[in-house]
């Protein structure tokens, strides 16, 4: 047996991730502990599988060399690398962002100048005659213009995250299924975390990336006491007869973290068009059902409320909510990018949903969030493009480990960041 154990509480892209990496430097023994009966229920397997080329995380951060940015733009070089060695199936499609307007057409100028800042290969923006010609089936009009980023690519989401498992397991971490953590107490020298009453695992450190969920298993440890998970559904819909070449996105607004309906093209064949970002009333409440256990919890956090009662989220609520309940609605976000599409041409897809932490001034935070402890790590916040920065992100959570196993104190992330 190695010295040292650890626990990783989540079978996700990011667990499954962290716990490669773990057997990489060899650190000790890993078991990932997935309350579902396979990987892959959750985040994970439910999202529109894009590889982000960060030029969104640029325009958006407040620094270009953020963590989160420097994250996705490595994160997307090793992702795709990791496809093309491990055969999983991807595509470099390229990304375009669409814009109708002069204040629009600005905002491009300002999404070159922040990807080439943070040194996203081959930007451009597009002539009209060159937009045309790229995707013949959207009719862009000739007052479009368009930021092309080749290095966007799409994957198949899931595959992804099983060749990743299988790597982990491959190099020694073991995976138990079936498994939701209900309990965790402290013992000496470690943890002993309870599955209902009967199965108990015992390990020196706990690893926290249980996604929907990370805030309550890190509150049930003393951590993250000013974040609370608030869930977000995200509507998808398949379109019959588009093709399209390259994921279509609008320009995002810098006032949330979500980046409206667009079009992606699948490595499967076909588009599909979302995602919406609707308040979910449960973590998993991917048929619109509400979990009132859940959903009174939900609204006693002052969390909720201070973000709730902002005149921008009232906004982006109601237009969300008109846009899930009504295909008209979605019909027109989807128009607004290929106009020639019809109703008759939408059907569901899957619904994801996205686990948004907001902290206690309302605020949805929008970086990457870990809290490191001697004998524990909790990933509070990996949200979109967290599957874009599986790899590089586990590096970083792993250094921050070390960093704290050797030096009895969180590492700051100027500190990990220059590791």
């Amino acid at each position: 047996m190695s010295e040292k154990s650890y626990a990783i509480i989540g079978g996700g892209v990011i667990g499954s991730a962290i716990a490669r990496e773990i057997r990489l430097n060899n650190l000790g023994d890993v078991v990932v502990l997935e309350k579902e009966g396979k990987i892959g229920m959750h985040q994970s397997g439910r999202n529109s599988g894009v590889l982000h080329s960060g030029v969104v995380q640029a325009y958006l951060a407040s620094d270009v060399n953020s963590l989160k940015v420097k994250m996705c733009v490595e994160g997307n070089r090793r992702a795709r690398r990791f496809c093309s060695e491990y055969d999983v199936p991807y595509r470099d499609c390229g990304t375009l962002f669409f814009a109708r307007s002069e204040r629009l057409k600005k905002e491009l100028e300002a999404m070159l100048s922040r990807g080439d800042s943070a040194e996203i290969e081959g930007l451009r923006i597009l002539s009209n005659q060159e937009l045309l010609k790229k995707e013949p089936s959207l009719d862009t009009g000739f007052e479009t213009s368009a930021l092309f980023a080749p290095s966007g690519a799409i994957v198949d989401s899931l595959a992804l995250l099983t060749t990743v498992a299988d790597d982990a397991r491959h190099l020694g971490a073991k995976y138990i299924l079936d498994f939701p953590v209900t309990r965790i107490e402290e013992e000496v020298g470690g943890f002993a975390l309870y599955s209902g009453k009967e199965h108990e695992i015992f390990v020196n450190h706990v690893i926290n990336c249980a996604g929907l969920y990370a805030d309550k298993i890190a509150h049930m440890m003393g951590a993250g006491l000013e974040c609370e998970v608030i869930p977000f559904r995200g509507e998808y819909m398949r379109v019959s007869g588009l093709e399209i070449n390259s994921m279509a996105y609008h320009v995002p607004d810098k006032k949330f973290p979500f980046l409206g309906v667009h079009l992606t093209p699948t490595v499967a064949g076909g588009v599909i068009a979302g995602p919406t970002a609707s308040l979910s009333f449960g973590r998993e409440s991917y048929d619109k059902g509400i979990n009132w256990e859940e959903a009174k919890e939900m609204l006693k956090t002052q969390n909720f409320w201070r973000m709730a009662l902002r005149p921008e989220t009232l906004k982006l609520y109601l237009k969300n909510r008109k846009i899930s309940k009504s295909e008209k609605a979605f019909l027109s976000e989807v128009q607004e990018l290929a106009p020639s599409v019809k109703l008759e041409d939408l059907s569901p897809h899957p619904a994801g949903i996205r686990a948004q932490i907001v902290d206690r001034r309302g605020e949805m935070r929008n970086d990457f969030i870990v809290e490191f402890y001697p004998n524990s790590t909790h990933v509070l916040n990996a949200v979109s493009p967290g599957m874009t920065c599986a790899l590089p992100f586990a590096q970083y959570v792993v250094e921050g480990i070390k960093y704290c196993e050797n030096n009895g104190r969180a590492p700051t992330q100027k500190e990990l960041m220059n590791t």
